[in-house]
């Protein structure tokens, strides 16, 4: 069976290679965002790539180049359709973390899959906003959530990114980080749930076939 190949996608100048990560950059460009597309690639050992993905690891380093650098908030983003693509991958990103061998070990790295979607204004649970995983270093590869949220009363310069970090040591991928983001119940009111969800509606709702430019 041929594998189904994403199909790459000019958007703000850059070509990225699918249609999702054209639509993380139509919500990173409604959220007020900057990013940089496939900043920097890192050499990075090759510990992990036989343990998780079947690769002999006969070369003894790799490359890993991430998909986006959010530069005011200094961390990296790495976009995946799916857990199983996350999982074939996941010998590259623990190299890529482990060990300090990036600038992404310390930095961080979030893990986005699809847009997410959810009516959370009328299931009859209240708001709620996503999150997402996230990998860093600390002594080893750790893990933790990331949302992005906008808040009511100023919070210093990064108001609109909150990072709630927790250690796992040893390499928790695949097993305890998803594509699938989560989901947390708002009982704080100084995160405007309306204003965060409105950047994955622009995100959700993007067209780029016959010419269409999405304009978030």
């Amino acid at each position: 069976m041929n594998e189904i190949k994403p199909i790459e996608t000019v958007y703000n100048g850059y070509k990225f290679r699918s249609r999702l990560e054209a639509r993380w950059a139509v919500f990173f460009d409604a959220a007020g965002i900057k990013y940089i597309y496939e900043p920097d690639g890192y050499k990075i050992p090759c510990t992990y790539h036989g343990n998780y993905v079947g690769n002999p690891g006969i070369n003894e380093t790799d490359v890993y180049l991430p998909d986006f650098y959010l530069p005011d908030f200094d961390i990296y983003a790495e976009v995946k359709g799916s857990d199983a693509q996350l999982k074939q991958a996941s010998g590259k990103l623990g190299d890529a973390i482990d060990y300090e061998s990036t600038p992404m070990s310390k930095a961080g790295l979030i893990i986005l899959g699809q847009i997410p979607y959810r009516d959370v204004f009328h299931d009859g649970k209240g708001d709620a906003i996503p999150v997402f995983h996230t990998l860093y270093w600390y002594k080893g590869v750790a893990s933790g959530y990331c949302a992005f949220a906008y808040f009511f009363k100023q919070r210093g310069p990064h108001t609109l990114l909150r990072l709630d970090y927790y250690a796992h040591y040893g390499c928790p991928i695949p097993n305890q980080v998803s594509t699938e983001c989560e989901w947390w119940d708002l009982s704080e009111d100084y995160i405007d749930a309306a204003r965060t969800m409105y950047p994955y509606e622009k995100a959700r709702q993007a067209r780029f076939e016959h010419g269409e430019t999405p304009k978030p």
